[in-house]
């Protein structure tokens, strides 16, 4: 192994230390170099390195919306699964939702829509034995998943 002379090998570390020891130099002069260091790099008092991994211009605010966002996922995705699990995922036979999707208002409403659920194959072969009432629970949980997903 052939060995390195001085001048071409140096410590790990060694170029940031001396390129920090000159732009600290650059800084304290009054040239133009050093004003452009200041003004890009922020003058930092007592020449201390910054210790936090966030950057300055973080907020707050943002991070509490991502904290909601990803919480009303993983909410959304338990409540679909809840869905799932009661079989109401098929319970809505017309879906509009870009021309509006209310629920049902009145009786009359709602027997207009237990009917169009009674023509669906899962009504036929699971839920043949259901009433208006029950037909009712599993709407308001796929209309709650469908409203909360949009």
């Amino acid at each position: 192994m052939a060995s390195q002379s001085p001048a071409t090998y140096a410590p790990r570390g060694a170029f940031r230390a001396s390129s920090a020891a000159s732009i600290d130099a650059a800084s304290s002069s009054s040239s133009p170099l050093g004003s452009l260091s200041r003004t890009i790099g922020g003058a930092r008092a007592g020449n201390q390195a910054k210790t936090t991994f966030w950057p300055e211009t973080s907020s707050k605010a943002a991070g509490y919306w991502l904290l909601g966002s990803a919480t009303s996922v993983f909410g959304l995705v338990v409540f679909g699964g809840l869905t799932r699990l009661t079989e109401s995922g098929l319970s809505i036979t017309e879906w509009r939702p870009v021309t509006g999707s209310m629920p049902p208002r009145d009786f009359e409403d709602w027997n207009k829509e237990f009917a169009l659920y009674k023509s669906s194959p899962e009504f036929k072969q699971l839920n043949s034995r259901m009433g208006l009432d029950e037909f009712k629970q599993i709407y308001w949980m796929e209309w709650i998943h469908r409203f909360w997903a949009r």
